[in-house]
């Protein structure tokens, strides 16, 4: 097994040096890993996964500013490479994170695959196979491990799920649109439809990103009708001809619409709620007070009653009856 590291490329000569030195080449290391003992259990093979670390490189002239003054720093942006093999566990985790739930729409699940991961893993066959199948339909997962090169996850599911429904019509009865109350149920619906766009859509200016479908006036139509009014009357006042809008800056636009028209509404139904809990205070002392005096009326005109009645004797056997003899 290879590996290739990129070092950071030489910095450039200082003054003192010769100007005829031409810069030394970027250092390229090639390091041999030795292979395993016979007989031990070999780890799966994993793609590496490349990720781009930015570092800005700040000149100060130093003597060469004569003036004294403030010297300007010129910034440079260089980008090293690291390469990270993931390792089986890793890939078992990231497959428990990425599977299908049960039932769960398939649009809502790439939806779901976008957000956590975007383009940023890439597998070749061997990798896709050992990270399991992400769904119960077998036609997807068979698609997901047959193209051999290395290609972005995100790029392996969008080629199974267009390959398993090949027309948007089949692929619409598992999508099923729903009237929205809240407004990120409608931006989820409208991205569900962009990714429709994204597998059986022949704009291709998307990059396969949802957020950068083109968003026509069918979808804005679909929204408005779907969702509450004070929501539909703001739709039906973005214009998708000039070409321009995407699902994501509609969503954006929604988005701060809601926080200018949430934020005076809230403040109102707080003062409504906060009067409604004064008045409701105010009579009940109200109604406190009339029953106090009320009471107290009643006992200052009912005079004390002496309740009398003839006296009752005990009644006793007689003296016979009690063994009393003269």
């Amino acid at each position: 097994m290879l590996r290739e590291y990129l070092g950071k490329p030489s910095p450039c000569p200082n003054k003192g040096e010769s100007d005829g030195a031409a810069a030394e080449p970027t250092d390229v290391t090639t390091v041999q890993v030795p292979a395993e003992p016979q007989g031990q259990p070999q780890p799966a093979a994993v793609a590496p996964v490349e990720t781009k670390k930015y570092k800005v490189k700040s000149e100060h002239p130093g003597n060469k500013d004569k003036k004294g003054g403030p010297s300007q720093p010129g910034e440079e942006s260089e980008v090293e490479i690291i390469t990270e093999s993931l390792t089986y566990e890793s890939l078992r985790n990231l497959q428990k994170d990425l599977a299908r739930r049960g039932r769960e729409a398939y649009t809502a699940w790439l939806l779901r695959v976008w957000a956590l991961i975007g383009t940023g893993v890439q597998l070749d066959s061997s990798e896709a196979r050992n990270l399991g199948p992400l769904t119960q339909d077998s036609g997807v997962n068979q698609v997901f491990v047959r193209e051999p090169g290395p290609l972005s996850l995100w790029e392996r599911l969008l080629m199974s799920v267009r390959e398993r429904f090949v027309h948007r019509d089949r692929m619409q009865e598992h999508h099923h649109r729903m009237r929205w109350k809240t407004l990120e149920e409608g931006i989820q619906q409208l991205r569900e439809v962009a990714v429709l766009e994204v597998l059986f859509g022949r704009g291709g200016q998307h990059d396969n990103d949802p957020d950068k479908v083109r968003c026509t006036g069918q979808m804005l139509w679909n929204l408005a009708t779907l969702g509450p009014s004070q929501y539909a009357t703001y739709i039906a006042t973005i214009h998708p001809d000039n070409n321009r809008e995407t699902v994501g800056s509609v969503a954006n636009k929604l988005r701060n619409y809601e926080s200018i028209i949430s934020g005076p509404m809230q403040a109102q139904v707080s003062a409504v709620a906060k009067e409604l809990r004064e008045e409701m205070r105010e009579k009940r002392e109200e109604v406190t007070e009339k029953m106090e005096e009320m009471m107290r009326r009643n006992s200052s005109h009912v005079a004390p009653v002496r309740v009398t009645g003839p006296r009752v004797r005990a009644q006793q056997p007689p003296a016979r009856e009690r063994g009393y003899t003269p």
